[in-house]
């Protein structure tokens, strides 16, 4: 999944790679909950839903650059701050 932010100062890339076995389990989905528009300030908390994680990893990528990010298991809800 690949999350892209753009304004008038450049384009900032983030994605997730989620390995899937279609005869073990089901796929992993991920729903971006904020933004929800154009990212147009420098600072931007990324807040996401994963759903059908089951033991999985998550992995959070800004510039090509891991950055850390939450996840709540129980909520099932990833923050992570964009700098």
């Amino acid at each position: 999944i690949l999350f892209i932010a753009t304004n008038s100062c450049g384009e900032s890339m983030d994605s997730v790679t989620i390995i899937y076995n279609p005869e073990s389990c089901p796929k992993a989905v991920i729903s971006i909950t904020e933004p929800k528009e154009v990212v147009t300030t420098k600072n931007t908390r990324l807040t996401a839903k994963v759903l059908q994680l089951q033991g999985g990893t998550i992995q959070v990528k800004l510039n090509n650059v891991v950055i850390t990010h939450q996840y709540n298991t129980s909520s099932r809800v990833l923050t992570s701050d964009l700098e």
